[in-house]
């Protein structure tokens, strides 16, 4: 039985995983489609975009993200560089406390 949990802890890693990603790659912008990618090839392959959008609305309501819409209704995501050291200190103490907790 799954724990109750554990669709917030996938959010979470997966939140960790685009912004660590948009710490190495500052510049990038791309679609949810294209951060699925691009920007987590390496994650699940059964990720949908909807985790994927659900994350990035998370991570646009932080203010650490930008979502700017062009061409009618395609939405362009990427990092506000002003914030770029407080998603460094936030992915730094996740994965300090996310150690913590594996031993």
């Amino acid at each position: 039985m799954p724990k109750r949990d554990e669709p917030q802890i996938r959010r979470h890693e997966l939140v960790l995983s685009i912004l660590a990603y948009l710490l190495e790659h500052p510049d990038a912008r791309d679609t949810a489609e294209g951060v699925i990618r691009w920007w987590l090839p390496h994650e699940d392959p059964m990720l949908d975009v909807s985790e994927v959008l659900e994350g990035l609305e998370y991570l646009v309501s932080k203010g650490w993200v930008v979502a700017n819409t062009v061409a009618g209704s395609t939405v362009i995501y990427g990092t506000r560089k002003d914030h770029l050291q407080c998603i460094d200190l936030y992915v730094k103490e996740a994965t300090k406390q996310a150690r913590r907790r594996t031993g």
